[in-house]
């Protein structure tokens, strides 16, 4: 079901689209298997605004109470959370 929307949705987008982007490029470069890496945009930076050094684990405290906050601390932390579960 969610690949008809998906695919009507790209459709319709495509004939209303005056962007020039071709969104069904777009849409298989976010399904492609390597969605991961297009997320990552800056390696390092959540690590930089904690104050933690690269390389050096972010203590599991420290990451809750990054991922209530707002802004793109928050975006960082809750990603770097989702990220962790994949590798259990």
């Amino acid at each position: 079901m969610a690949y008809w929307l998906i695919r009507h949705l790209v459709i319709l987008l495509n004939h209303n689209n005056n962007t020039g982007i071709d969104m069904n490029q777009y849409l298989e470069k976010i399904a492609s298997e390597h969605w991961i890496q297009g997320a990552v945009k800056h390696k390092g930076a959540l690590h930089a605004q904690l104050g933690i050094p690269e390389g050096e684990k972010i203590p599991q405290a420290t990451l809750d109470a990054a991922a209530k906050k707002g802004g793109k601390l928050g975006e960082r932390a809750r990603l770097a959370e989702t990220l962790e579960r994949f590798n259990k």
